[in-house]
């Protein structure tokens, strides 16, 4: 069973798929990995215990070769995940990871027990990277990596990605990280006030590449940045990483307008109360025309135009000046002004609104009250006043 190819500037991967759900062919007849094998497999390897050896073309299995090799190039543990094997926590030797990087070995092949009628596999004795591939429609152990691709990301994806995310085509790769990471954060954020902040230390896990010679770096980074999008985005490969890039970016864009657009109407409603209440405030005669409205190019108070000190009260401490100065409900203030009496109605007994609302407070017939007045002024017009 053979699997997948690494690119020669692609770090190599620490975990990989081995089987796919159901029958993996190859030239040789291939296995049988469903549910039962699954449990046989993973039954197996929990009870040995040990890691899985990663051999170099199968040479620790021949004791008796020319060519037997009993040095391991990497180690790894195995892993169920929908229904598929893969190999996990994947170290290498010094000598695996050049062999990958250089392509002398471009895939990995796996040793496996299995039933002779069903070819239903039962056990992984190790795997091994080759050069002699024998799986049917391979796919690319870097698109079961991290990365998720058949190669690293390229210059071109990068400021196709970039210029997605309204970034200028010279935008580095932090420049796209960064953004991404904040706009996954906003998105989560508004929609469950929740979010973990994204780990600068796992975005890029990248042996150092400032050693390296500079067209070496460039594909690192690249490589670095290919994996650190996926590992962002939660995709399993760069496409669908670009695919939710770009949906992130019309949330984010909907985001931003629908916040400008409430920022926009709690402005103008603030405004427009901040006016009423300083127009509330000048007929309590807190303020005067004078104090409270800005005045125009010839010094008169326009008023409609809060003074810098009110327009920059908090609203909430101008409501509550207003709400302490207000008179309760009914209250008649000392410095209302006495209107004439009105013609008809209420004002048959020909009291003026004042005079009235005296009468309500002290629970006096408006009737007697006005006929009391009247027979004081009555005598006060018959009546001779002598000066000495």
């Amino acid at each position: 069973m053979v699997l997948s190819v690494l690119a020669s500037s692609e770090a190599p991967p620490t975990e990989f798929r081995i089987f796919t759900a159901g029958m993996n062919t190859t030239l040789n007849g291939g296995g049988l990995f469903d549910e039962q094998a699954a449990r046989e497999v993973m039954a197996r390897f929990e009870s040995h215990g040990a890691d899985i050896m990663i051999d170099l073309e199968h040479l620790s299995l021949d004791d008796e070769g020319p060519n037997f090799d009993p040095d391991a190039r990497g180690w790894c543990r195995l892993e169920l995940r929908n229904g598929e094997l893969w190999a996990t926590n994947v170290t290498w030797t010094p000598d695996g990871e050049a062999r990958l990087r250089e392509k002398r070995q471009r895939y990995i092949s796996p040793v496996f027990e299995f039933e002779k009628n069903t070819r239903r596999i039962k056990r992984i004795l190790n795997v091994a990277i080759t050069a002699l591939p024998a799986t049917d429609k391979l796919e690319p152990l870097v698109a079961a990596s991290l990365n998720g691709g058949d190669d690293p990301m390229t210059q071109e994806q990068l400021i196709a990605i970039a210029e997605a995310l309204g970034l200028g085509a010279d935008a580095t790769v932090e420049d796209v990280i960064a953004t991404i990471g904040a706009m996954v954060k906003k998105v989560t954020d508004a929609a469950n006030g929740v979010s973990e902040e994204p780990k600068p230390e796992e975005a890029a896990k990248e042996p150092p590449i400032e050693e390296q010679p500079a067209p070496m770096a460039a594909a690192a980074r690249l490589g670095t940045a290919s994996r650190a999008l996926v590992r962002l985005t939660g995709r399993k490969d760069l496409g669908e990483a670009m695919t939710e890039i770009t949906a992130w970016r019309e949330s984010h864009l909907k985001l931003e307008a629908e916040t400008t657009r409430l920022d926009t109407e709690r402005t103008t409603f603030e405004s427009s109360e901040k006016r009423r209440l300083v127009g509330e405030l000048v007929k309590l005669r807190a303020e005067t025309p004078a104090t409270a409205w800005a005045k125009d190019k010839e010094g008169i108070p326009d008023g409609k135009t809060p003074c810098e000190r009110l327009a920059k009260e908090p609203i909430a401490e101008l409501r509550a000046r207003v709400a302490a100065l207000t008179p309760p409900k009914g209250a008649r203030s000392e410095n209302d002004p006495i209107r004439p009496p009105a013609k008809g109605g209420a004002g048959a007994h020909g009291l003026s609104d004042r005079e009235l609302a005296i009468c309500t407070e002290r629970k006096i017939d408006p009737a007697k009250y006005a006929a009391t007045r009247a027979g004081i002024r009555a005598r006060s017009n018959t009546t001779n006043v002598q000066g000495a």
